[in-house]
């Protein structure tokens, strides 16, 4: 065997290996993921991963916690939840790549090339679409796999000081900072209690109806008086 195809073989031993590694640390993410997404909806591990195992993909998942954070963290855990998001949509792109595309290395340049299906606004589908990721990325994904983990467990015990119980929406609408804290706000459900003090639908800037729709979507900007017996 030809010293050329000696290097290539312990290339992809290296390779294989990486992937491996990395692969697995990927199921240590989602499941921290998922103990994030139990912080963010306050609820017990258990119900969180039903919710988690029940959503379709990666994407929606990530997409899930990141309008959660967007809605009810306060400032700074808000912006740097979201950057956590974006690191994790980074590396899932290279995670998906090595769990589900054709592909192997190219030795003369220290490259992996792999090839998917794709879709082509000309095509409808390109059949033969090659996406190129240099090796030291594959070699590194399982530190920086780690990295995140760590990173998005860190942010979760800081999450309950930082949770709203009112949306960004209604924090906004009614003038209240948005700030880390809890104790001024009330009503933590998703809809109002009908037993609260009525508040005057005129302050608002347009008329809205006094539905059950509108009591859903307005949470407690809207109230409404006891239903007579």
């Amino acid at each position: 065997m030809s010293t050329e195809n000696t290097d290539y073989e312990k290339q992809l031993d290296v390779f294989f290996v990486a992937v491996g590694r990395a692969i697995r640390e990927w199921a240590e993410l989602e499941a921290a993921l998922s103990l994030t997404l139990a912080a963010l909806l306050g609820v017990d591990q258990y119900r969180a991963r039903v919710i988690w195992m029940s959503m379709i993909n990666l994407q929606a998942r990530l997409t899930l916690l990141n309008r959660l954070a967007g809605a009810f963290l306060g400032e700074p855990q808000r912006v740097n939840f979201q950057e956590l998001i974006k690191r994790a949509e980074t590396l899932a792109e290279v995670r998906n790549l090595l769990a589900h595309a054709h592909g192997g290395v190219d030795h003369k340049t220290a490259r992996v090339g792999f090839l998917r299906d794709a879709k082509n606004e000309a095509l409808g589908v390109d059949f033969l679409a090659m996406k190129w990721v240099d090796l030291s990325a594959v070699l590194s994904l399982e530190q920086d796999i780690i990295a995140l983990r760590l990173d998005f467990s860190k942010l979760r015990k800081t999450l309950p000081a930082a949770l709203h119980k009112l949306p960004r929406m209604h924090r906004e609408r009614s003038g209240q900072k948005s700030r880390s804290g809890r104790h001024k706000e009330q009503n933590c459900g998703l809809r109002p209690s009908p037993f609260q003090s009525p508040v005057q639908l005129d302050t608002l800037r347009y008329p809205i109806a006094s539905s059950p729709v509108s009591a859903w979507a307005f949470g407690p900007l809207l109230t409404f008086d006891p239903p007579s017996k």
